[in-house]
């Protein structure tokens, strides 16, 4: 389970227009600009695994939760995330899944395996909170 992440965002003024976009964390880079000027990384911790984006005072969007995570041995993993709202997981900056709710209705949970090498591999989440509350479980 993700139980400790990095908040970066946000990203765009809008809601959707530009959710195809690569942000800097799709570079690996944790910062950048956005709407409300210079962004810099917030710590959050969810021991369960629960990440939401309703403190966020903005009516601005798309956001990044990103997690270093380290694994013992190389091997196939699975990574799995449920929310309601828009959301897509890189690995190392690759997409591993994307889950587009303003396109169609879509199941609320994803599992995808995902071939990982031992050592530290980053996960970032990029998330578009629309009209929901930006609510993610990660594991």
């Amino acid at each position: 389970m993700v139980d400790r992440a990095l908040l970066l965002g946000p990203y765009s003024a809008f809601h959707f227009l530009e959710w195809d976009q690569a942000f800097p964390p799709e570079r690996g880079e944790l910062g950048g600009e956005g709407p409300l000027g210079p962004i810099l990384p917030r710590q959050a911790s969810a021991p369960d695994g629960h990440f939401a984006l309703w403190g966020e005072a903005t009516p601005a969007d798309v956001f990044y939760w990103v997690s270093d995570v380290v694994v013992a041995a190389d091997g196939l993993y699975q990574a799995r995330a449920a929310g309601k709202s828009t959301f897509e997981l890189f690995v190392d900056g690759v997409s591993a899944f994307e889950r587009r709710d303003f396109e169609a209705w879509l199941p609320e949970s994803m599992v995808v395996d995902v071939p990982l090498t031992a050592g530290r591999h980053r996960f970032a989440v990029k998330v578009a909170r629309g009209a929901e509350r930006g609510d993610l479980w990660l594991a």
